[in-house]
């Protein structure tokens, strides 16, 4: 009895995963899920007027919907508990797509990427002779500075030598 328990909350929680991905896989709905989420509860000539496409069209996804909306008997559209973390996966995913065109609209961070390793990792054609350079650059002055302290290196081990 235990054993199919177990197997039926597993089939419910690969079902609600797959209309999860499944809900979220067109505009449509996704737009229909973030309207009802902006206004907690839509109802049917609101979401035709906002998405501007056929009744047959949005009778079809808001079936598809089923399992993330509800319409209640004032026949407004609410999202349900699954529907809810859709909405704000959504909410969260549109700030971190967004975020990486914005990260370096500062001039100061702009300025600090060009002496970080990864403008060096990242380099272009034009760009080679520059990461050599500073490369190389690097390696004398940590050799100078290693013999100035006493320290022979090998690889990147360092061993002091007594003279």
């Amino acid at each position: 009895m235990n054993k199919e328990r177990n197997q039926n909350f597993k089939k419910k929680k690969i079902d609600a995963e797959s209309s999860y991905y499944y809900a979220l896989s067109h505009e449509i709905r996704r737009k229909i899920i973030k309207i009802i989420g902006d206004n907690e509860f839509t109802s049917f000539t609101h979401l035709k007027k906002e998405l501007n496409v056929s009744t047959g069209t949005i009778y079809h996804h808001l079936e598809t919907l089923s399992d993330l909306i509800e319409q209640k008997q004032n026949k407004k559209y609410y999202l349900k508990e699954l529907g809810t973390y859709a909405y704000n996966s959504l909410k969260d995913n549109i700030e971190t797509i967004k975020a990486p065109q914005n990260e370096f609209k500062s001039s100061f961070l702009n300025k600090m990427m060009m002496i970080t390793s990864k403008r060096f990792i990242m380099f272009h054609k034009k760009d080679r002779i520059y990461t050599v350079l500073i490369s190389l650059g690097i390696i004398i002055l940590g050799t100078i500075f290693s013999i100035l302290n006493g320290f022979t290196s090998f690889f990147l081990f360092f061993i002091e030598f007594n003279s």
